[in-house]
């Protein structure tokens, strides 16, 4: 298995490099957005933590 993390800050253009290097290695792409959009019809994005949570 191979495994290429793509990182930065937001919005410089982290999954336009991630479809590229898709497209030149044949990689399938696991982009955040595919962990995190399915919970938001659970969580409210910006919830605020229990006070019991860590940070």
């Amino acid at each position: 298995m191979h495994l290429v993390c793509v990182t930065g800050p937001p919005a410089v253009g982290k999954m336009t490099v991630g479809r590229a290097v898709c497209d030149l290695t044949g990689f399938r792409l696991f982009h955040n957005h595919m962990s995190i959009e399915p919970l938001l019809g659970v969580y409210d994005f910006g919830t605020p933590r229990s006070s019991g949570s860590t940070p």
